[in-house]
């Protein structure tokens, strides 16, 4: 499958010499544009986010726990959805729910949002 037009790509050779494009991650695709939360805002915000989240096919992280043998490409979607939470959180709240042992862990940071 091409890249659409509008993503950015990267063109290089393949094994056998022939030129080929790969879509290049670009961050804003995953820039969330609903309010932060902030600890008080829970019910408009979840919402939001979840919407957001399967609108990009990645709302089962936020559901159930990464399997530890999961392969490349399901860690590479789990580590957008950190990033995507990651700023939806304010950072008057930040460090009470993402910490070293959940950054990693999108259901992890789910829960703790659910808890705060």
């Amino acid at each position: 499958m091409a890249p659409s037009s509008t993503a950015p790509t990267t063109r290089s050779k393949d094994k056998e010499g022939k030129k080929e494009e790969k879509e290049v991650y670009n961050v804003d695709k995953d820039s969330v544009n609903v309010p932060k939360f902030n600890g008080d805002n829970y019910p408009i915000w979840v919402r939001k986010i979840r919407m957001h989240l399967r609108a990009r096919e990645l709302e089962e992280f936020i559901d159930t726990e990464l399997k530890e043998d999961a392969d490349e490409p399901t860690k590479t979607k789990a580590n957008r959805v950190c990033n995507i939470l990651s700023h939806g959180i304010d950072d008057s709240i930040f460090t009470s729910i993402i910490t070293e042992e959940n950054e990693k862990a999108p259901f992890a940071i789910w829960t703790a949002i659910k808890d705060i």
